[in-house]
């Protein structure tokens, strides 16, 4: 779960660029994988992710409807968004009955910052509601320039270089593992040997951690006359907004009357000026 604030401003009916905060809530166990290699590591995590952002977005399409009279409108638009962010992140593993923080123990032996980069890439649709009122989804996928947000990334340390006991059960938990399940399938596979040749892979450090944010939407324009409000002076080539044809019939009578009616105001006038005897 996670909560996203933002504020966006709209160039035009098209191009907008925002700023936000988002929240995220990364999770994973080894535990629940059915691939024997994982659910014999072991590992899990938790992470709260607080991103700090801003990217341009860019409506593929618009789309309005308005009700005859023009008392109810939608606008619907899906759009792409691109852009950059920065993240603290602090992942967690449950061991005990308490939660402990993994960036310090350093259970591969590496010191990681708490603080990265991220690149925000994704898309999504908005509905407008009226002239304020905007309602969304949105997904998007973030590339990052580090590889700990789980704690796992490169190999294991040898068990000899511990000097916190609580580091050395949380870097290999594959001894905590039923052997008698039949997805186990030993530790010495994920143990670490007793020098730098012989260490076991602990994680794949050839590729940088990435994560996924969804969320539903909720904002209020404050100017309607401009941007992507549906108020926008602007028009949007695909208005699907016609006239039925009793209106129209009823309008075109109205201008042949009003015609009419002026044209012999005219020619009386004309009479007046030059009477005749």
């Amino acid at each position: 779960m996670g909560i996203n604030g933002f504020a966006k401003y709209n160039f035009t009916d098209r191009l907008a660029v925002s700023i936000g905060l988002a929240h995220g809530w990364l999770e994973g166990a080894d535990s629940l994988s059915l691939a024997p290699s994982r659910f014999t590591r072991n590992l899990s995590f938790r992470n709260h992710v607080f991103e700090l952002y801003t990217r341009g977005e860019v409506d593929l399409f618009a789309l309005e409807v308005r009700k005859r009279g023009g008392r109810f409108r939608l606008r619907f638009a899906p759009f792409l968004f691109f852009g950059a962010g920065v993240f603290y992140h602090n992942p967690k593993a449950y061991y005990q009955g308490e939660w402990h923080s993994l960036p310090e123990l350093q259970t591969e032996g590496t010191a990681y910052d708490k603080i990265s980069f991220s690149f925000p890439i994704g898309g999504g649709v908005s509905f407008a509601i009226g002239r304020h009122h905007n309602f969304g989804w949105e997904l998007g996928w973030r590339a990052t320039l580090t590889d700990y947000l789980d704690d796992v990334s490169g190999n294991y340390l040898p068990r000899d270089q511990f000097t916190d006991p609580l580091a050395l059960a949380l870097s290999d938990r594959s001894f905590e593992v039923n052997p008698n399940d039949e997805k186990f399938i030993g530790t010495d596979v994920f143990s670490s040997g007793s020098s730098e040749a012989s260490l076991s892979p602990r994680g794949n450090p050839l590729t940088k951690d990435s994560y996924l944010m969804s969320y539903f939407t909720y904002s209020y324009s404050f100017r309607a006359s401009g941007g992507r409000g549906v108020g926008s002076k602007s028009k949007s080539r695909y208005n699907l907004v016609r006239p039925s044809s009793k209106s129209f019939h009823k309008n075109a009578v109205h201008k042949y009357k009003r015609k009419t009616k002026n044209h012999r105001k005219k020619k009386l006038f004309h009479k007046n000026l030059h009477p005749h005897f």
